[in-house]
Parts: C-alpha cells; sequence; structure tokens
C-alpha cells in the first residue's frame, strides 16, 4: 500500500536518529518510523505525523527543540519548497560527514569493511556547479500558503522546479544557487516572452499545453546550450517565441528543439531538430578537448570533473602498451585519459550519440591507440570478447546509478584483469557489486567526491587489485 493521509497527530519530543540514502532524515513515533525533511541526526523537534503507509509514516518539523550546531539558514529563498537541494539547511562541512556516514552504512550492511575509505573530495566552489538545469513550464505553478486566492491566469503559471514531492507542481523560480543565475534569467526571459505571444505552458495533469521545458547547458568556459521542448510541433505563437527568444539571446551559443515523446513521462524526446548556433557543447578537461551531443553524458560537477578524471588515471597505472577497458565508457573521456598515458582501449557504451562523440574525440587530440563500440555491455562484453581482445591490464566501469549485472562481474573476474577501478553514484549499488568483486579483488582505496553539493548524492571510486 503506498501513501496515504493519515490523521495528524504530534510528536511532542522526536529524536532525530538518522539519515536514509536518498536523503530522508528519521525518527521513531509509537514505535514506527517517520520521514521527514529539513532536518538533522541528532536534533529533537516537535513533529506532525502527516502521511502513513503499512511500514513507515511521513511528517514535518513544527518547531526545533534541540537543534545540531551545524544547522543554518539556506542560502536560497526556494529551499524547503523546491525538490532540488534537499541539504541546504546544513553546513556543506558537516554534509561531508553524512555523506560519508551514508557510504560507511551502505558498505557495512554488505559487510565491506571501509578501512581504505579516504575523506570526501569537497566541491570547491560548492555552487554554481551544476552543467545542467532542466526548467519546467506548468499552468498549475506550487502555491505558498500566504499568497491567498490568485485569481490572475498570468499568475498561475510557472517555469522552474518540481516542488519537492509533488512532481506536477512546479515551483516558479527565481533563483538557483547550484546552477547560476543565468540559466534561471535565461528561463525567466523565455517565460516573459512566451506568455506575451500567448504560448500556453504545460499541464502535467491533463496533458494539454504546448511549451514543456527547457534545458540549460554551459561548459567550464561559459558558453551556453539551450533546448526547448514542446508536447507537439511548435503552433505559429510557438514559432514566434522561439524566433524571439533566439534573436534576444546572443549569449546562448547552441538552440535545439524537441518534441517528448510522452505527454506524462519525462522520457528522452523522440524528435529533435537543431534551431540556430553549433551543433556542439565543447569541453577541456585536463587539456583534452571534448565535444558533447545531445542527449550524450558529462559529469554534472564542471569544477571537480577534471580531479575526479585525475585520480581514476592516478589508480589506472598505465604501463605503455598496456589493454585497458572502459566499460560504460560515455563520450570517452575516462578512456581518452588513459589513452594518453599510453593504455590501449577499448571502451563499450550503449549509447550511439555519445559513441560518436568518443570517437571524434579520440580522433581530435591526436589519440589513434583507442577503438569504441557501441553495444549493451552485457551482450559485447562476454567470453568472445576477451577471447578476440585478450586479457586487460586495468578496467574501469562507470555504470548507471542501478550499478552494473551480476553476469559482467563475473566477466570481470574471469578475464585475468589485475586492476578495477569502479565508479559509481550509487553507494547502495556499489556496495552491492562489491561484495560479488572482493572474493578476487583486494579494495586499496575507496574515495568519494562531492560532485553533487547540498544534495544527499555522491560520486565514489573504488580502487582493486587482482588478489
Amino acid at each position: 500500500m503506498g501513501r496515504r493521509p493519515y490523521k495528524r497527530k504530534i510528536a511532542p519530543e522526536m529524536v532525530i536518529e538518522g539519515l536514509h540514502p536518498e536523503g530522508r532524515f528519521w525518527g521513531f513515533f509509537s514505535g514506527r518510523r517517520v520521514y521527514l525533511p529539513d532536518a538533522i541526526p541528532g536534533e529533537w523537534a516537535e513533529v506532525e505525523v502527516t502521511f502513513g503507509g503499512q511500514e513507515f509514516l511521513e511528517g514535518n518539523i513544527i518547531r526545533l527543540l534541540k537543534p545540531h550546531p551545524a544547522r543554518q539558514v539556506p542560502f536560497c529563498k526556494h529551499a524547503g519548497v523546491c525538490g532540488g537541494c534537499a541539504f541546504q539547511h546544513i553546513s556543506y562541512e558537516y554534509q561531508l560527514t553524512l555523506k560519508k556516514q551514508l557510504l560507511e552504512d551502505a558498505f557495512a550492511r554488505k559487510g565491506i569493511s571501509t578501512r581504505v575509505l579516504k575523506e570526501v573530495i569537497p566541491s570547491q566552489p560548492d555552487r554554481n556547479y551544476r552543467n545542467r538545469l532542466e526548467f519546467s513550464f506548468s499552468n498549475r505553478r506550487w502555491f505558498y500558503d500566504n499568497e491567498g486566492k490568485v485569481e490572475s491566469r498570468e499568475e498561475r503559471m510557472a517555469v522552474g522546479f518540481s516542488a519537492r514531492g509533488l512532481p506536477g507542481r512546479v515551483v516558479d523560480i527565481t533563483e538557483c544557487h547550484i546552477g547560476g543565475q543565468e540559466a534561471v534569467t535565461l528561463a525567466r526571459f523565455a517565460r516573459k516572452i512566451a506568455q506575451e505571444e500567448g504560448v500556453a505552458f504545460y499541464d502535467f495533469k491533463t496533458g494539454e499545453g504546448e511549451l514543456r521545458s527547457i534545458e540549460v547547458l554551459r561548459n567550464s568556459a561559459g558558453k551556453l546550450q539551450v533546448v526547448v521542448g514542446f508536447a507537439h510541433s511548435p503552433s505559429d505563437a510557438g514559432q514566434r517565441f522561439l524566433n524571439r527568444w533566439i534573436s534576444c539571446s546572443p549569449q546562448v551559443g547552441s538552440w535545439y528543439g524537441l518534441v517528448w515523446n510522452n505527454p506524462f513521462k519525462a522520457d528522452y524526446p523522440g524528435f529533435v531538430w537543431h534551431l540556430a548556433g553549433d551543433t556542439f557543447l565543447h569541453e577541456n578537461y585536463n587539456q583534452l578537448y571534448l565535444r558533447y551531443s545531445l542527449g550524450g553524458f558529462s559529469q554534472a560537477n564542471l569544477f571537480l570533473a577534471p580531479s575526479l578524471f585525475r585520480f581514476i588515471t592516478e589508480q589506472a597505472r598505465i604501463e605503455p602498451g598496456m589493454h585497458a577497458f572502459d566499460l560504460y565508457c560515455g563520450s570517452g573521456v575516462i578512456g581518452l585519459h588513459l589513452a594518453r598515458e599510453g593504455a590501449k582501449v577499448i571502451g563499450i557504451e550503449g549509447n550511439p550519440v555519445a559513441v560518436e562523440d568518443a570517437i571524434f574525440n579520440a580522433r581530435n587530440n591526436g589519440l589513434n591507440n583507442c577503438t569504441f563500440i557501441q553495444g549493451d555491455v552485457l551482450a559485447t562484453f562476454n567470453q568472445a570478447f576477451l577471447a578476440t581482445h585478450g586479457s586487460p591490464g586495468v578496467i574501469v566501469l562507470d555504470p548507471p546509478r542501478s550499478g552494473t549485472l551480476k553476469e559482467i562481474l563475473k566477466t570481470i573476474i574471469s578475464s585475468g584483469v589485475k586492476r578495477v577501478i569502479y565508479v559509481s553514484c550509487n553507494p547502495q549499488a556499489l556496495a552491492r557489486d562489491l561484495q560479488m568483486l572482493i572474493s578476487h579483488f583486494d579494495l586499496e582505496i575507496i574515495q568519494p567526491f562531492d560532485m553533487f553539493p547540498h544534495t544527499p548524492h555522491l560520486e565514489t571510486v573504488a580502487v582493486m587489485s587482482r588478489q
């Protein structure tokens, strides 16, 4: 049974006892676990219990009785309502402590020692670090309690991010401190022009409306790319909106349009077209010159990504001529770092757009010791692959958040590889997969990187060597 309204009750003195891996805090009420936002383990609070399920309850803090010393005033006006930054009320230094604890807890549940776990490498800076923000347009914006009744149609319009826990309701955003104010300014300007041209904002409840989203991407040099999302092919009003917005925004170097594949789900769109400017976004990481196509993958943190790639390269211990397999290679950035050190790299990636970028990036950087294969990793990286390409000196894998598959781990073990470097953004999936690998490999280093400040998410690199 899912989440349902609960007869509201007050817990007069709840001790906040822990942090869930997904970023929710919890305490106990009448013997049942209660999840709530905006808390810190160790605090005492008066809590209103508002929702319930068979296994747990949900609530909100009414009054803090004993605040944690690490508590701070959030720096964004939308904190607590916007679903983006769950940790803004916690000092950045203590965020790192909590994230390390989440990693330790995940490993402990799988019986894995954290003796080699290092301190979390912080992001510097810890604000305005994201390379991508996606805004939603909605005709049903989130209303604050003190607004009263809103009659005006215009005042019901929003461009922003989903309200916390309510994906169909959009908070009208006027500032964002993790993706930069330039992106917000662009979004607000688009909102103004769209309303002037009479473009209907999307309705996430009915699927009606035209203008659904904009995505603002940037590189470390500040170059911008904008992707404008429609629920269907642009109307005349939609085309006028596009023409005006593009002509009035010379700071944007690349423009794309898209039509969403499904009116209710945020899956990748079925139709994309180039509107104006450059066709790619370019990046320079550690003197490697890269291109990223729309639909490719790049690390979210512009400032910490180079350090992550350098660390992986150092830990690979490349010797000239060594074979290196780069699984889930994306646009090839890790493999190119290894190739520059003299490795013969074979990368495997399921996304054909990313593979095209990887091949281009290798050629563009004068690295002819790279081969990139487009294919499902499970179907491609198997015993036949090993028979053709031999045993590597190092395997790097950077799978999706869900982790990799048991069959792939078995192939890694049977490959005879000397070193394995596992990159993960999910401590639970990492611990699960390492549980199988550590029967054949010794954990040398577990190095977390805070690629996502002010959120509960964490990037971790686990380095292993053959026993």
